[in-house]
């Protein structure tokens, strides 16, 4: 395993899409857990590795990390090194359900309703009932 310092957007989607398999995502606390890098590693089509601590996996997504369960993540990745079919299959659903999740009919729609909803109100106010 390796682990890389922060990096540019640009060179970050690079590298996803250029050098990585999985993306590991190990939480150490509500506010390190390194969610933002999962999810684009997995709109990027990396298979995430993670201990999943607010059980965002419904359907099989991702791989959970468990301590003392270790030598099932390493099993796991011996298993899509042999069979990169299996790996493509699983990056895809966890590509799926990160678009589900957080593309623009999960979140992007409802963030702009409100903004849209909010300058609506604005604009009314600033113009007046007349």
């Amino acid at each position: 395993m390796v682990v890389f310092d922060p990096m540019p957007q640009e060179q970050l989607d690079a590298f996803f899409r250029d050098e990585g398999d999985i993306v590991f995502n190990i939480e150490r606390t509500q506010y390190r857990n390194g969610w933002p890098l999962g999810v684009e590693g997995l709109v990027m089509r990396l298979v995430l590795f993670t201990m999943d601590a607010y059980n965002l996996d419904e359907r099989n997504e991702v791989i959970i990390v468990t301590g003392g369960r270790e030598n099932l993540t390493v099993e796991a990745i011996h298993r899509y090194t042999l069979n990169r079919h299996l790996l493509l299959e699983h990056s895809m659903r966890g590509q799926d359900r990160a678009w589900e999740l957080s593309g623009h009919d999960g979140e992007m729609e409802v963030v702009l309703s409100e903004v849209g909803h909010r300058m609506k109100i604005s604009h009314s106010l600033v113009r007046g009932p007349f």
